[in-house]
């Protein structure tokens, strides 16, 4: 079979540094290897697709940087309800439906980071194109089941990061939705692998990166590990990342709070900004432990895949696709204070038990390659 051209509609002004970046530049890399051709619709910043092309659009008309305000989101919900066409997420997509109809590709994925599917029906009706939704974040709870199943209708199929998500989206959906197949995130295992020399850190090292926010359980990270430095448990804590919409140098209320928070163990624990890729990979392969506290049900946990195949031992949380992800080869705790102190005094406490975690970490993100991604994504396409 010819390899399609894929076009991909990533989250509007989603930024170089989301997630669901990341898996669409990894994606169409991939799929170049394999002689396919991508193009990606995004904004006018931002980088390139290596093996892609970049269809740049302006969406700065349509989609506030910002989230949307109370009013908006209750305006939409009515309308939803109502049966009537919602006024303001979908038209953050009208810029990227005039995109995919001017390249007319063979497949769209729409990449649904919350309220993506109410662009669906602008993106569905186009002659040479069969659309999906590429579901990486749950999708809005103010869409009911009558219309979900509107806004999906003549959708070709729905793609799933985990099966957590799948099965969300099936018990949302209800019988007779389009079919959902399940396709992992992936880890460039080039970049993210364990050091060529094995690091021994004096103090132990944990990290935690990602955003910075009350649903990504980093303050109760930095909680238990305040209560571990009183208790005479020596490590080092490196917090990697900035809150939603906050790039300069101003911290956003919540940053300020997980500063004053972590002041009594001081130089044990530092902050850093969002890392690049390199520079993160480096991070990982030096930590002795990587800590995914999520609060919020994480839709799959690209960064314990990350620093499992960088060799750190992970603690993820109970939530969402994270056991899933990491199976046996991590610890798997409630994302409470208490739970994550003892797990990583434990940890702290027996480097043997961390090193055997960490060497079947490695084996375990291995299965998880972008190669692998990639065939289970055509796969699907194939087969809906």
């Amino acid at each position: 079979m010819v390899a399609p051209h894929i076009a991909h509609v990533p989250i509007p002004r989603a930024g170089d540094v989301s997630g669901v970046t990341v898996v669409v530049r990894a994606l169409v890399a991939e799929h170049a290897r394999q002689g396919g051709e991508s193009t990606v619709v995004v904004d006018q910043s931002g980088d390139g697709f290596p093996g892609g092309h970049a269809y740049r659009v302006d969406y700065r008309a349509v989609s506030p940087d910002r989230d949307w305000t109370r009013v908006e989101r209750a305006t939409d919900a009515a309308l939803g309800l109502l049966g009537r066409p919602r006024r303001f997420a979908p038209r953050m997509y009208g810029p990227a439906a005039a995109a995919v109809r001017a390249v007319e590709p063979d497949v769209v994925l729409v990449h649904e980071g919350h309220f993506a599917v109410t662009g669906m029906p602008m993106l569905r009706d186009l002659p040479r194109s069969r659309v999906y939704l590429y579901v990486h974040n749950p999708i809005s709870r103010s869409i009911a089941r009558p219309e979900l199943r509107r806004l999906l209708a003549g959708t070709r199929g729905i793609i799933a990061v985990s099966e957590f998500i799948a099965e969300q989206v099936s018990h949302r959906v209800g019988r007779g939705g389009p079919p959902i197949s399940v396709v992992h995130n992936g880890v460039d295992l080039d970049l993210f692998a364990p050091p060529a020399e094995p690091v021994v850190n004096e103090v132990p090292r944990v990290v935690f990166a990602g955003r910075i926010g009350p649903g990504k359980g980093v303050d109760r990270l930095v909680d238990a590990s305040v209560q571990l430095h009183s208790d005479g448990a020596p490590h080092r804590l490196t917090v990697v990342g900035r809150a939603l919409h906050h790039t300069g140098p101003e911290l956003s209320s919540f940053e300020q709070d997980l500063r004053r928070r972590a002041a009594p163990a001081g130089r044990g624990i530092d902050f850093l900004p969002f890392l690049p890729p390199q520079e993160l990979a480096q991070l990982f392969g030096q930590a002795d432990i990587v800590c995914v506290p999520t609060v919020t049900s994480e839709p799959f946990g690209l960064v314990a895949v990350e620093a499992m195949a960088s060799g750190a031992c992970v603690v993820v949380s109970s939530r969402g696709a994270l056991p899933e992800v990491v199976g046996d080869s991590g610890v798997v705790v409630d994302p409470e204070v208490r739970p994550l102190r003892e797990a990583l005094a434990d940890l702290l406490m027996n480097r043997q038990r961390r090193e055997t975690l960490a060497s079947s970490g490695v084996e375990r993100a291995r299965s998880f390659s972008w190669a692998a991604s990639h065939r289970r994504l055509i796969s699907a396409l194939e087969e809906s």
